[in-house]
C-alpha cells in the first residue's frame, strides 16, 4: 500500500506546474490522502481527515519517496540549509558580574600582615576590685575595657580600685547566644 502510494505521489510531483516546491508537495500529499481515503482508512486505519493521522501518513511516506523519486533531489529546500563554519556568528561576550585584577597589588613591606601575637599587654587603672570573674580596666586614652580573670591568676594579691596595673591576656572566641571575641588574662604584672 505505502508502495502505491509512493509512486502515486511522486508522479504527481512530477508532472506539476508550479515553481513553489513546497506548494508542490502539499498539494500532492493533500489529492493523494483525498483520493485514496478509503484505502488509508482500512489499511493503515488512519483517518486523513484527523491532522494527527496526515502527519503520521506522512512520516510513513517520506523515507521511501526520498529513496524511489528523483525529482525531490532537484528541489531547493527553503528551510535546510547546509552551514558552514564561516556562517556561525562570534559567540557573545561572555558578562562578568564581578570584575578585577586577578589578585590584589602586594602591601608595602612596612605594613604587611604577620602572625598576630599569642598574648597581649594593656597597662591601666583598676575600677574597682574583680567581680564575677571580670576586672574591668580605665585605659590612658579614657575608655574601658573589660577583661575575664580565670581563677588561680590572682593568687595571692589584693587589687585595690583606682591602682594602676599591667596585664597580660590573650584573645578567644567563644561562642553562645551572641559570640564574641573575649579577652581573657593571662598574667597581673
Amino acid at each position: 500500500m505505502i508502495d502505491n502510494l509512493d509512486a502515486e505521489n511522486c508522479s504527481c510531483m512530477e508532472g506539476g506546474t508550479t515553481d513553489r516546491s513546497q506548494e508542490l508537495v502539499e498539494g500532492c500529499l493533500d489529492s493523494l490522502a483525498s483520493r485514496n481515503r478509503s484505502e488509508i482508512l482500512r489499511v493503515l486505519e488512519l483517518d486523513v481527515d484527523r491532522r494527527s493521522h496526515l502527519i503520521r501518513l506522512t512520516n510513513e511516506l517520506i523515507d521511501p519517496l526520498a529513496l524511489n523519486c528523483p525529482i525531490l533531489q532537484t528541489y531547493a529546500s527553503t528551510v535546510e540549509r547546509e552551514f558552514r563554519w564561516s556562517d556561525i556568528k562570534a559567540a557573545a561576550p561572555r558578562v562578568d558580574l564581578f570584575r578585577s585584577d586577578k589578585s590584589p597589588p602586594a602591601d608595602p613591606s612596612g605594613v604587611s600582615i604577620a602572625e598576630p601575637p599569642s598574648q597581649w599587654r594593656v597597662q591601666g587603672r583598676l575600677q574597682g576590685r574583680p567581680a564575677g570573674g571580670i576586672i574591668s580596666l580605665q585605659l590612658p586614652d579614657g575608655t574601658f575595657q573589660e577583661f575575664e580573670l580565670p581563677f588561680g591568676i590572682l593568687g595571692n594579691r589584693r587589687l585595690q580600685a583606682g591602682k594602676e596595673i599591667t596585664l597580660r591576656y590573650r584573645r578567644e572566641w567563644r561562642k553562645g547566644k551572641v559570640a564574641r571575641v573575649v579577652k581573657v588574662i593571662v598574667r597581673i604584672e
